[in-house]
């Protein structure tokens, strides 16, 4: 995800994404990814409660200029990885069986 949100928050406002953990390739993103740590979040019993749109643009998503069509086609875009990061993460958590996860998929939107 971080080579996805690097484009992402350059756009939402110019932010550096290497200010949270460094460079890509620097350590510190793996000690603080989830998807590594999942056996562990499992183990402690870590409740979580986590959400994602199917990346499909819902009634709250409207269109009215050129600008939120670029706009909503990014969201679009981020929010389909997203949903493919979740799925892939709810099946490392439940691999050996159900987790202390809530995981929510609402039928349709972009964060909505």
């Amino acid at each position: 995800m971080k080579e996805v949100l690097r484009p992402a928050l350059l756009d939402a406002g110019g932010f550096n994404i290497d200010a949270r953990w460094g460079p890509p390739w620097d350590p510190r993103w793996l000690r603080n990814d989830p998807f590594v740590f999942a056996p562990l979040l499992r183990e402690n019993g870590t409740r979580m409660w986590i959400a994602v749109g199917n990346g499909r643009n819902g009634p709250r998503d409207a269109i009215n200029n050129p600008i939120d069509a670029f706009c909503l086609g990014n969201a679009m875009a981020l929010e389909t990885i997203a949903l493919a990061n979740t799925r892939a993460f709810q099946l490392r958590l439940d691999s050996p069986g159900p987790s202390n996860v809530v995981f929510d998929y609402p039928p349709v939107g972009v964060r909505n």
